[in-house]
Order: structure tokens, then sequence, then C-alpha cells
């Protein structure tokens, strides 16, 4: 039988995730009432460890408050747990606890707090936070936990005041820690406060470990800042004594190697930059030492990305070729990897290199956890995945190499026409820098975003004699008016100036492009095509992507899309937006009781009302049956209302209607056709991730502005 405390800490778990809504719906009645029969199951084995009392317990009818008997039964108040004592309840005796009650107590908060914060639920953790913290149970993990939940919901203000009274209280910070701490300053895009961190690491004698380091590279890898990166990886790999003083740097105290998700982060930067010679050379390096780095496809694709994209077609088709030998071998099991702590599957290196954790590759008894082993599945299924993609990536470029090698015959020609549609399209890459100078025009900010993280002064310093650099100011400078719109007839005007005037579409969170690039070769001639996406890496593939297909009517934008669209389009500018499988605030769910940071909004769908053409449309496709209805309510309620319902329902199932005053919005499902902008069949990297999940169920709104 199992012992009390972890009896006791199911119990909370379980009653937690049934009250907390997440679970609300008839689609979650067989999970409801498996929770409901573990409960039960729960309480009788505590009933046998209490006796009579603890049977008494046991037998209560369910009153929809779990917590408050787990509460009774650790002798706590019902408060600490995480509900309010409803008025006129009785409430339990406060006893002085003993050290091994109190320790058990704040081991339970600290559960809670930590699964309150990866539902991304900040009120109820800030009521549990508070309650322990008033009854002094909380220590550095509950803060942590605590710390976490900010994080996870991008609340930038709340983790940075957290983080001064947690140094303030005098608590013994940790590596995990600063490393939470330096997670929520990079997503929200802060990198510079990020970097300050390590300064304070050392002053405080804390250690970082490569998980800290890689946070902080990921933080660079998704804003592109290339610069930041390289310091902090010479600091890591580079450790020499200084003989005037007799000390060495930071990084001689950190005794870290980088490891192969190391790597990948700072060789991706590098291949954004274009600095295809020095990936080059490391690669050599690797090659010549059989160092196990050369047995990763994922730099030799970054490698060639960088070359493609400076127009090398030599160097670009010998790297593919090392890459074919690696991806030729298929992926084995004792390869697959298995990982410590949560899984984000930005964090995951090249499915061939990470091995079990300790660096073994002995394989977790299959008689452990069963939320381990649904992890190791996860993982698993992630490293096949991505080592399919990572063949399409390379197919991708061999293509593009036959595109433009077909088409001429000498090797100077070919590149030639390479070169063209690079600087064409780098010419329509606007990229919203969060650490933009507010003292600059945003044309200059645009251009200097293109030299630092799109290699353009790179490209320009290799072919001084195209004056590339100095085209791209020229474009950028004509695209933006007195008032900092974006003249969507200038970015797409080119020697044929009909095409600037052909309607414009906009697909929000485009990923890695290939459904927007795709849908823009077929509109070639009839419409122009804008993507838009947070991440600066996928950004950067869009880019890749949209030369690799020698796309002329595509730009591709990077940012923050409701100041992007905010700030800089005009009202009634779009002819029709996309928005493919957003992700939602939490992921098991819609919108519910979850403070997570997201951009569909009411007020961004009441934004995106005004900048559609009055014939203009909005389609929105996600997996999430919860998040489609919530998403339903919000367009409603902004004003919108569905068009063509007849048309999509002859094809379709009518799923959910919601209606707001006169506008009433209704949820398909089944995938939208060309009716709703749709015009050809094309997937994207996460929609085959969600479909070798069996994640197959397809949900689609399909909305305007009403008449």
């Amino acid at each position: 039988m199992a012992n009390r405390a972890d009896l006791e800490q199911r119990l909370a778990t379980h009653s937690s995730r049934l009250s907390s809504g997440e679970l609300d719906g008839d689609e979650h009645k067989r999970v409801r009432k498996r929770l409901k029969v573990k409960i039960g199951e729960i309480r009788k084995q505590l009933a046998k460890i209490d006796g009579d009392e603890g049977a008494q317990g046991a037998k209560r009818p369910h009153d929809g408050n779990e917590d408050s008997l787990l509460a009774k039964k650790l002798k706590m108040t019902p408060s600490l747990v995480e509900r309010d004592v409803e008025k006129g309840e009785k409430k339990a005796v406060n006893k002085k606890p003993t050290r091994q009650e109190r320790k058990k107590k704040t081991l339970i908060l600290n559960r809670q707090l930590a699964s309150l914060a990866q539902r991304k639920q900040l009120k109820e953790a800030r009521k549990v936070f508070n309650r322990g913290k008033k009854q002094g149970l909380v220590d550095i993990h509950s803060y942590t936990n605590f710390l976490n939940a900010f994080v996870r919901c991008g609340d930038a203000d709340g983790m940075r005041a957290l983080f001064l009274e947690m140094t303030q209280a005098g608590l013994q910070l940790n590596v995990v820690s600063y490393t939470t701490f330096m997670k929520g300053l990079c997503d929200v895009g802060v990198l510079e406060e990020a970097v300050a961190l390590f300064s304070d690491m050392r002053d405080k004698h804390i250690i970082p470990n490569i998980r800290t380091i890689n946070t902080f590279l990921r933080g660079c890898v998704r804003f592109g800042d290339c610069n930041r990166a390289k310091a902090i990886f010479h600091k890591l790999c580079h450790v020499e004594e200084n003989p005037d003083t007799n000390e060495t740097p930071e990084s001689n105290d950190w005794g870290l190697a980088p490891d192969v998700t190391t790597l990948e982060y700072i060789v991706g930067l590098l291949a954004c930059s274009l600095e295809s010679d020095q990936i080059y050379d490391m690669l050599c390096g690797f090659r010549k030492h059989s160092h196990a780095a050369a047995k990763n496809p994922a730099l030799y694709l970054s490698c060639a990305r960088a070359s493609f994209l400076l127009a090398d077609l030599k160097r670009c088709s010998e790297v593919l070729e090392w890459a074919h030998h690696v991806l030729g071998k298929d992926i084995e099991e004792s390869e697959l990897p298995g990982m410590e702590g949560d899984v984000d599957a930005s964090e995951l290196g090249n499915p061939i290199m990470i091995t079990y954790k300790h660096g073994t590759n002995s394989k977790p008894s299959s008689g452990g956890d069963a939320q381990q082993s649904k992890r190791l599945r996860t993982v698993r299924q992630f490293a096949r995945h991505r080592f399919e993609e990572l063949k399409l990536e390379r197919s991708m470029l061999l293509n593009g190499l036959k595109l433009f090698q077909e088409s001429h015959q000498s090797v100077k020609e070919q590149q030639r026409k390479l070169l063209q549609a690079i600087v064409s399209n780098m010419s329509r890459v606007l990229y919203f820098s969060p650490d933009a100078d507010n003292n600059q025009s945003v044309s200059e900010n645009l251009l200097q975003a293109a030299k630092e993280r799109f290699g353009l002064h790179l490209l320009a310093h290799k072919y001084k004699d195209l004056n590339i650099q100095q085209q791209t100011r020229r474009k950028l400078k004509a695209i933006m008016d007195t008032s900092n719109n974006i003249l969507l007839g200038e970015l797409f005007t080119m020697q044929d100036t009909s095409v600037s005037a052909l309607p414009v579409k906009l697909e929000i969170g485009s990923g890695n492009g290939e459904w927007a690039v795709a849908q823009a070769k077929h509109d070639e001639g009839q419409a122009n095509w804008i993507t838009m996406d947070l991440r600066h890496d996928r950004v950067h593939n869009t880019f890749l992507r949209a030369v690799c297909s020698n796309s002329t009517n595509i730009s591709v934008m990077g940012g923050d899309a409701a100041m992007i669209l905010k700030d800089h389009f005009p009202i009634e500018s779009l002819h029709s937006v996309y928005i493919n499988h957003p992700e939602p605030p939490e992921r098991t769910g819609g919108t519910g009781d979850s403070q997570g940071s997201h951009l569909l909004k009411l007020e961004f769908f009441v934004m995106l009302k005004k900048l559609l053409a009055p014939n203009g449309y909005l389609t929105i496709v996600t997996d999430n049956l919860s998040y489609g209805k919530s998403l339903c309510g919000c367009c409603a309620e902004a004003g919108l209302v569905s068009l063509g319902v007849d048309k999509c329902a002859s094809k379709n199932e009518e799923i959910h209607h919601a209606e707001f005053k006169k506008s009433t919005v209704t949820l398909f499902e089944g995938t939208p056709g060309q009716h709703c902008g749709h015009n050809i069949a094309a997937s994207s990297y996460f929609d085959r991730l969600w479909t070798e999940g069996r994640k197959i169920r397809r949900f689609y709104i399909y909305v305007g502005p009403s008449t």
C-alpha cells in the first residue's frame, strides 16, 4: 500500500484537476468519471491508514471540495489548499504542527503551485502562495514554483517583482530559481536583462548549469540575437587564465561544455546571420576529430541554409551531401531520447544525439511511473517527427538548387538569378525587433534587423558591386509613410507595377511558412501574401522557403502581430486573414480559467475587423474543440459574423454556435475549402506533428465584418 504522503499528494492533484474547470464539457465526461473513481479509491486507502476516523471521512458523500477533506486529514486550514472556506463553514482548529507535519504541508503546497503554474492558473497560484506564506510554509521551492506561474503566463512585471522579493527576503536562491527567471525574461524578449543575470549569479557564487545556458540561447534563437548568443558561447568554450590577476573568467567557474542542444542553437543563429564560413569550419573540425556532433544532420542543414542564402551553390551542395549520409541512416530505438523534467519540444536537440538521462543508453524500467512513461512516449514521437522534418528540409533545399540550376547553364548565371531572388525577398523581410531603437526611424530599425539578424551585412560585403544594402535601404524607406503605416502597394512593387494593386492576404502565426508559401505560389498574379510570426527562427525559415520557391508575391514579417497590425497597417487594407492552429493559452483546453498570454483576445478581433476590407474574411483552423468554442465567442462579441454557412454546412458538421447581440458565429468540424481561402492542400510542421499524435479532428471558423 502507498504511504500517506503519496496518497495525500495524489488526492490533492486529482481534486485540483477535477475542480479546475479544464475537464468541463461532454467530451471530458469519461475523464471526470475516472478521476472520481480514483479519488474514491484513494479515500478508502487513507481510511485504512487512519482507522475508524479516516473511514468516516472516506464515506462522506462527494461535496465538490476534495481539498477540504485533504486539509482536514493534514490538520490544515482548508484555505491553505486551494479554495476559500465558504461563509458559515466551521474552520478546522489550528494546532501547532510538528516539524514533520510542516514539511508535509510545504511539500503539498509546492506541488500544488507547480501544478497551477503548469496549467497557467496564475490567480489560483497567487491565492495558494499567499495563504501558504501567511502560515509560514513557503520556502525557496515555493517561491520558484510561484515564479514559474508568472513566467508561463508571460507576466513580465509580476516575475520581476517576485524575483526582487526573493532576493530581498534573504532566501538562498539557487540555479533553478535563476534559470526560471531567465526563461521568463527571454520569453518576453528582454535579453539584456537576461544577460545581467549571469553577473548576478557570479556575484552570489551560483554556478549556472547547461540548462541555464541553453535557456538563454533559446531566447536568442527566439528573437534572432546572434551577437549576445556568441558572447555567452565564447565564455562557455574559451577558458584562459588572466596572467595579470591570476584570476580566471567566469566560464572557468562554470565547468561546463556545450551539449548537442547548445551547438544546435548557436549554429542555427550563425546560419540566420549567414556566417557560413564559421559553421563550415566547425563542421570540418567535428568531422576531423570524429566528434559526436558530426552525426547531427541539423548542423549540416544550418550550414546549407546559410550557404544557399549567400548564393554559394558549391558549398550548399557539398554540405547537403554530408547531411544525406547522416539522414540516410534509420533512427533506432536505442537512439531515441529520454529526458528528466518537463519536456519542451523547443528544447530538444537532434533525435539521434540525445540519450537517456545521465548520458546512458539504459532504458527506464517498464514498471516506472505512468506519467514518466507518457512523457517518454511523447519525446520519442517528437524525435521521430523531427527526424522526418529534417529530411523534408533537405529536400526543400535540393529543390531550390535544382530550380536555379535547371534554368541556366553557367554557374555564374545560376548564381546571378539566385542572388536576384535573395535580394528581392530580403527587401520584403520586415522584422520588428523587441529592442528596436526608439530614436531611429522605423525603416532604419528594419534595416538594422536585416543586417544583424538576417545576414544582410555579409551578403552586401560578399557582393559589394551590387550595392545590396543601399537597395534594401531605399526599399524600406519607400514602403513607410509619414504615419509609419506600411504602403502595401510599394511593398510589392517590382518591374510590373500592376502587382501592387492586387489584394493582400495575411497569415498570422505562419510558423515556418509551408502553408502560406504554397498558397502564394498558387496565387501568383492574383494576390499578394504576407506572413507574420513572433519567433525569429520561424520567420527566417519562411524567408528561406520563399527564396527556394522563387516566390515574388510574398512579404515575410516578424514580431508581435498585435503591435505590427495596430501601428503599421491601414484600415480596410486586408482582403483575407488566416490563422492556422493557434496556440491556446493552456494546451489542454480553451481560455477557461487560464491566465496564459495569448494573441487571440477580444481586442485583437476588434482590430482585425477594422483591418478587413468590406468584403474581406477571416478563417481560423484549430484542432482544439474547447479553444474553438472560445474563439467563436470572441468573434461574435467583436461583431464578426459567419459567412457562407450554407456552403460550409453542406460539407462539414456544425459543432457549436456563439451569439452576441446580432452576431452569430458557427464552429464547423472538418477542413475549410476554397470558398474559405484554402485554395490548395498544404500541411505545416504542427499539422504533421498533431496528425502523427493521432489528433486528426479539425475545426474551423469562417467569418467577416457584419454588413
